[in-house]
């Protein structure tokens, strides 16, 4: 898997939580602290983005990486 493949893997994965939870963007913005632009990007896989931010959406989203 590349690096980007695995970028867009996690966000793509953290979308589908956050969908099945009935939560939008603006909500996990909300829960997290994070800006909607970095939300976006981190769901489309175009940005590394920051640890702290991604253990951020997954706490919000109560997703264990394990399980990603």
């Amino acid at each position: 898997m590349t690096h980007k493949e695995f970028l867009v893997k996690i966000g793509m994965e953290l979308k589908v939580s956050r969908i099945r939870k009935g939560l939008e963007r603006k909500d996990i913005c909300k829960l997290t602290g994070l800006a909607l632009n970095t939300i976006c990007k981190i769901e489309n896989g175009t940005t590394e983005g920051k640890i702290l931010s991604y253990k951020r959406i997954m706490d919000a989203l109560e997703v264990d990486i394990k399980n990603i």
